[in-house]
Order: structure tokens, then C-alpha cells, then sequence
């Protein structure tokens, strides 16, 4: 499995909006290490709680930031974050309870899902941001 890292490419063009994601990035790096080097599993689940908890701070920004910029798909913006918050909490609860390995194909799911939904999503919330919006 290739190295995960946040490029320039993936920036949306907000500071904080970036920093976060590249925090995002950071996170699953950690895991897919973790996975790679088959780390102890108390550590894997750490480290996936540690991305659970910020993606919610992350999407709660997003939101923040949707409000104050009257973004017109805000509400399809905050149902992709709950549905994307309930897969990624359900995931968490499997492998904290042992009922699911934390293997590549979970590293491989919640990348998918983080570089898609910064692609498709955040890149078309940013660009109607103002252009000092507030990082």
C-alpha cells in the first residue's frame, strides 16, 4: 500500500479547511502504518478513534463555515458528513469490540471516502466561500 500524504493538488484554497485535511491525512497515514507493520491492535483502535474525533471537529468547521457563507447545498453537505460519521462510528464500534479486523480494506474504505469527498465536496463548498472567508 502506497504512503498516504496530503498534496497540493487536494488543496480547496481555505487555510483551515486544508490544515485539517492534511491533519486527515496525517491520521490515516499513522493507521495505514499501523495496519502495514501490524502494530498491536489496541494501538490500530487508538489511532482510529483519533480520526473518528476529528473528522467530527472537521465537519463541524465545514459547517460553520456553510452557515456563515449561506452555502445552498449545505444541507447535502451535512447529510454526506452524518452518513460519512455514522459509517466511520460503526466501523470504530466493530473493530473496538473485536468484531472486525482493522485490515487494509478498512485503511483502503476510509481513504476512498476522505480524497472523494474532498474532491467532489469541499473543493465546491470552498469555491463559494468569501475569499477572506475566515480560516
Amino acid at each position: 500500500m502506497r504512503v498516504v500524504q496530503w498534496s497540493e493538488a487536494l488543496s480547496v484554497g481555505n487555510g483551515q479547511m486544508d490544515a485539517d485535511h492534511r491533519e486527515l491525512f496525517g491520521l490515516l497515514e499513522r493507521l495505514r502504518l499501523a495496519v502495514q507493520e501490524n502494530q498491536p491492535e489496541p494501538l490500530r483502535v487508538e489511532i482510529l478513534g483519533e480520526l473518528v474525533r476529528f473528522s467530527e471537529k472537521h465537519f463541524r468547521l465545514e459547517e460553520l463555515l456553510m452557515a456563515r457563507a449561506q452555502f445552498p447545498d449545505q444541507a447535502l453537505h451535512r447529510a454526506e458528513h452524518e452518513k460519512l460519521l455514522a459509517q466511520i462510528r460503526e466501523l470504530y464500534a466493530k473493530v473496538s469490540k473485536g468484531d472486525l479486523p482493522l485490515s487494509l480494506s478498512v485503511f483502503q474504505f476510509l481513504y476512498g471516502w476522505l480524497a472523494r469527498h474532498i474532491e467532489v465536496k469541499d473543493k465546491v463548498l470552498a469555491s463559494t466561500l468569501p475569499p477572506h472567508a475566515p480560516d
